[in-house]
């Protein structure tokens, strides 16, 4: 999800494409803000030395000094802060540069000088002297406004999927929705308006981002003496009811937004329970009453007023884009590890207590699996995103052909799922692959006609899950290397029956 939030923010903020989610391994900006805040947890007790060591030391011996202090976890926050600052800075001259060019040379940057950088450095470049902001100020800017937009989103994309498979009725009436929507268009890919208008698809995204708050707390100081009007008189400890606070300048103000998001007052004795459904109906009026100050569906998730998000929109179409897309081709279950969710300001998973490896492990299947056996031509390509799986011919009979239909039938579709989704599971796939199970695997990019030739339909979906149409499997040849339509017959079983009559004859109808 981390990968997914930087390549989006890349390119709808800076107009830069960081992680094409093509290579095994992470951009190395990308993996610097993730390790960011587990780093920062580690020296947690520092935190309250800072404005000790500014006030005593030169700002231009404090990398030096910083250096000599013998804490590991400090010196990756030092390597991270500089994998960040170089990054931006080389983007930060890249796209001055395109802006100096014209025109011209800004079509041929990613956005095409429409993104929010380009946008912000065309208002600087116009300001006057005394309104300029300096060129290390933007360039802080840019990793401040990724940093925000990749953990706090990619957090909630974690935290949905990780509901979603605690709880798959929900997961199965979310991808109703997104693939009849989907089906509506001619099984392309949903609109802007249509997206935004799934009913349930809003709901989720709101239930999660109220129970998880990815970022659950804030800290502010008063910069002036405040009276903090309480919608609720509290008790002091004089026992006389109290209808405000009196806040003096200069007191660190600590602010609970998940107690406000989950406030059972307000919300509830189901408060603190995920229910998306919450939202098909109409808000407690306790909630509609209470004038939430946040910019977002009566949430502080978002904060309010000056200081509010400014991408909670983007951020709110992210996540349903990308719920939309993983939905629409995989389904998502538990995995037998314990995920912690643990706290450094955000909040991120990891399958480990002390949470310095962040990851949220799922299983996961395909919705759709294509078997194939030798090259696929393009008449058999699918959607992006269809799985193709190639099984190899010598391996086939001994490995797959053993027990009971529907134990066959769950090796194939383990093996499609250990290839798939993420390169996360590279692992997986290389140990298949030196077992000689899997070979290949392609993405394709047009659909497969129904009726081509060896083409067979599967009767029952692969997870149970009631689809608008129904899966296939895409087979090439009838007999490659020994195996032939009866060995195919075997792997099947009863699932799947004759579509197009092309060289299947032995497969049952």
């Amino acid at each position: 999800m981390g990968r997914t939030a930087l390549e989006l923010m890349g390119q709808g903020g800076l107009g830069y494409s960081f992680d094409p989610l093509v290579a095994d391994a992470a951009d190395q900006y990308g993996s610097a803000l993730k390790d960011l805040m587990p780093s920062l947890a580690q020296v947690r007790g520092l935190h309250q030395y800072i404005p000790l060591f500014e006030a005593i030391v030169p700002a231009r011996w404090r990398r030096t000094v910083a250096e000599l202090i013998p804490a590991p976890p400090l010196k990756r926050i030092m390597h991270i802060v500089d994998t960040l600052g170089t990054r931006s800075a080389e983007i930060f001259q890249t796209k001055k540069q395109a802006l100096l060019a014209g025109d011209e040379a800004l079509k041929e940057q990613v956005g095409e000088g429409k993104d929010l950088i380009s946008v912000l450095l065309k208002a600087n470049m116009a300001a006057s002297k005394e309104d300029k902001l300096p060129e290390d100020e933007l360039i802080g800017q840019m990793s401040t406004l990724t940093f925000a937009a990749m953990d706090t989103t990619s957090n909630a994309l974690s935290l949905t999927l990780w509901r979603l498979a605690q709880n798959p009725e929900v997961q199965n009436t979310l991808r109703k929705e997104i693939l009849e929507a989907q089906e509506a268009r001619g099984g392309g890919d949903i609109g802007y308006d249509d997206l935004v208008a799934l009913p349930f698809l809003d709901a989720v995204c709101r239930e999660t981002l109220r129970v998880h708050t990815p970022s659950p707390f804030r800290f502010r100081e008063t910069h002036r003496d405040v009276v903090l009007p309480l919608s609720e008189p509290i008790r002091g400890k004089d026992g006389r009811m109290m209808h405000e606070l009196h806040i003096p300048k200069n007191t660190s103000v600590f602010i609970g937004i998940n107690a406000s998001n989950t406030n059972q007052a307000l919300w509830g004795p189901d408060a603190y329970e995920w229910k998306p459904e919450r939202w098909l109906s109409p808000l407690p009026d306790a909630v509609l009453d209470a004038k939430i100050p946040g910019v977002y569906a009566n949430l502080m998730t978002f904060w309010g007023g000056g200081r509010a998000c400014i991408g909670f929109k983007f951020s709110q179409l992210e996540m349903k884009v990308v719920l939309a897309v993983l939905l629409s081709h995989f389904t998502f279950e538990l995995t037998e590890k314990r995920i912690w969710w643990n706290m450094a300001t955000v909040q991120y998973p990891s399958a480990d207590p002390r949470g310095e490896h962040p990851g949220l492990p799922l299983k996961t299947m395909p919705l759709k699996a294509i078997l194939v056996h030798g090259d696929v031509p393009p008449e058999h390509m699918q959607r992006p995103g269809d799985l193709v799986v190639v099984v190899h011919a010598a391996t086939a009979s001994a490995r797959m052909l053993g027990g009971s239909r529907s134990a066959r039938l769950r090796s194939i579709q383990a093996a499609a799922a250990a290839a798939v989704f993420t390169r996360a599971a590279s692992r997986k796939r290389r140990k298949l692959s030196r077992s000689r199970m899997l070979k290949h695997r392609w993405r394709a990019d047009t659909p497969v006609t129904e009726g081509s030739a060896g083409s067979v339909r599967v009767e029952r979906p692969v997870q149970g899950v009631r689809l608008p149409t129904p899966n296939v499997l895409a087979v090439t040849c009838t007999s490659v290397q020994g195996v032939t339509s009866p060995s195919l017959k075997a792997i099947l079983g009863p699932s799947v029956r004759e579509a197009s009559g092309m060289g299947m004859g032995d497969v049952p109808a």
